[in-house]
């Protein structure tokens, strides 16, 4: 399967769009948790999260530099 860039309305971090085209599937950032390699999350909170058993946490650290770094990373590429 290809990576597909994601553009338009669902690129737009923490957007409506963003956050509904999150839910539809599993992105880059959610592997490390399906192979049980992440600090922050096991692979049956993320199961209760994408099926919404269960609301999102806080952001953790980890999430917050990248939120703060997004743009940055957007104009590099």
């Amino acid at each position: 399967m290809a990576m597909r860039i994601i553009i338009g309305p669902e690129s737009i971090q923490d957007s409506p769009a963003w956050l509904a085209w999150q839910q539809k599937g599993l992105g880059a950032s959610e592997a490390p948790i399906i192979m049980r390699k992440s600090h922050y999350m096991t692979p049956y909170i993320l199961f209760k999260l994408k099926t919404g058993i269960m609301a999102p946490p806080k952001p953790n650290p980890a999430q917050l530099c990248g939120y703060a770094l997004e743009p940055k990373a957007r104009i590099a590429y």
